[in-house]
């Protein structure tokens, strides 16, 4: 990667990765993990990316990635619960890998569910960022001055992404008619008692489905918002062919390594830090 400005910020590599890669119909698949609110142990799911949107305007320089979900599963209770999340993906193609750790931000037809300030565990995961983002830039903070930051911070999370009532209509819009109809079915993750009786039912309602105008009450949309990357570039394999030879005979290149690099959101100048770290 050459010295360009901030290396080039990770979400361009990121769209870059998703067009290299968009002929395989799971390289969109995001693995999100949190730890389960009740029980305090690591839960995670896969969902799709519906989108991945870059803000970058004067008061914020940032990305999300978005993904529907059914707010009546364990894994809408799992995200309300958790400020912090992980969600990673990897494309086979290009043989990169990104993890992300960041918050979230949930709109359904009812209600938006941002970062909350006062919340112990965002309170800790953002000192640690902090103190990260001011060990890249060689600076320090007393106690008191982190206090600031990290309220101002869960605050500035919330005002930069703009959210209204228009994205998720368009959200639902885009979705097909036998897909809206999964927010009506039954509550998913529940026992089923009579699979003939639900089978008779579902084959009813997507005979006489009608299209619904407004966002269904359990439809949510996810708003990923990452501060921290972990970027990671695997070589391709080494090996040509070389038709000058018998039988194709391989040539032998030198190897590459992989090389990997961590971005941090600065959020005191909506800038990214990148630092190249050793594999």
């Amino acid at each position: 990667m050459d010295n360009q400005e901030e290396i080039t910020k990770w979400f361009t590599l990121f769209k870059r990765s998703i067009d290299s890669n968009s002929q395989l119909a799971f390289s969109k698949k995001l693995t999100v993990s949190m730890i389960d609110s009740s029980t305090m142990t690591p839960f995670s799911e896969i969902v799709d990316m519906k989108s991945f949107n870059t803000f970058q305007e004067e008061k914020i320089n940032n990305s999300s990635l978005s993904c529907f979900i059914d707010n009546r599963t364990l894994f809408y209770d799992n995200l309300v619960g958790s400020d912090v999340v992980n969600f990673s993906v990897y494309f086979p193609l290009t043989k990169e890998k990104y993890i992300f750790t960041g918050t979230r931000i949930i709109q359904s037809n009812k209600k938006k569910v941002f970062a909350k300030v006062m919340n112990n565990k965002y309170s800790i995961y953002l000192k640690k960022l902090i103190l990260s983002m001011l060990k890249l830039e060689e600076s320090a903070l007393n106690e008191e001055q982190l206090v600031d930051l990290t309220s101002s911070f869960c605050g500035y999370v919330n005002e930069s992404v703009s959210i209204d009532d228009k994205s998720i209509k368009e959200c639902w819009e885009s979705l097909n008619n036998e897909e809206k109809l999964n927010y009506e079915a039954i509550t998913p993750e529940t026992i089923k008692i009579d699979l003939l009786k639900e089978k008779v039912k579902d084959d009813l309602s997507k005979f006489e489905a009608q299209e619904e105008l407004l966002p269904n009450d359990n439809f949510s949309v996810v708003y990923l918002i990452p501060f921290e990357v972990d970027y990671v570039i695997y070589p391709m394999p080494q090996v040509i062919a070389n038709s000058r030879k018998p039988n194709f005979e391989s040539l032998y290149k030198p190897p590459k390594k992989t090389r990997r690099f961590y971005y941090i959101y600065n959020f005191l100048n909506n800038k990214w830090l990148v630092k190249e770290l050793n594999p």
